[in-house]
């Protein structure tokens, strides 16, 4: 079966020199990009995230956001995005409602990370900057890189939701809308980041 890991292995064995993303001074090639998509993944083994986890991000478009998102589609986790303008209480709402693992942010959005309740007891990751408790992303994308490939489950239905959701996300996907529809945390399963600032070549 091809997933979206297996699809992006193909773009690194066909031409790992050929440029993947750019996003202002940062140019990647395919080889490139998944080193440090690979060194990321092994970076989640040791946070702990398995397949199925939900991990938060509260992110603008930027390459390192792709980058989380690849490096979730090797590792089985569901990248749970939230606005990057997103208030301490709606940070709260969506790592209870998604049932998340771990939160990924950037100077933009550190303060209602940093007094979001939800944060204080998950591995926090953190981009640009120095914060208090957080682990620097930039040094897990630059350790050593690992032979990653895309981890597969059986049962999509556990990688997509949380197990309450589950019921209802199959409503959902029968046109069911209103409220017995799946939280919206949970309809984003495993998709695209389409950006301004970062596109793929």
């Amino acid at each position: 079966m091809l997933d979206l890991g297996t699809s992006f292995l193909a773009s690194v064995e066909r031409d790992p020199k050929a440029l993947a993303i750019v996003d202002g001074d940062v140019r990647l090639t395919y080889g490139a990009w998944y080193d440090k998509i690979s060194s990321l993944v092994a970076a989640f083994d040791d946070l702990g995230l398995t397949a199925g986890d939900h991990l938060i991000t509260v992110l603008q478009n930027r390459w390192e956001a792709a980058t989380v998102h690849w490096a979730c589609q090797f590792a089985g986790v569901i990248v749970t995005p939230l606005n990057w303008r997103a208030k301490e209480d709606e940070i709260d709402f969506g790592i209870e409602n998604a049932e998340g693992s771990a939160v990924v942010f950037q100077d933009v959005s550190a303060e209602a990370v940093a007094n979001a309740k939800a944060t204080q007891d998950l591995p926090r990751i953190c981009i640009d900057f120095p914060a208090a408790s957080a682990i620097d992303f930039a040094r897990l994308v630059s350790a050593k890189a690992v032979d990653a490939t895309p981890r597969a489950n059986a049962d999509a239905w556990s990688l997509c939701f949380t197990p309450r959701a589950r019921p209802r996300a199959r409503k959902a996907c029968r046109g069911v809308t209103g409220p017995s529809a799946p939280p919206l945390s949970h309809m984003w399963r495993r998709i695209s980041i389409a950006t301004a600032n970062a596109r793929w070549v």
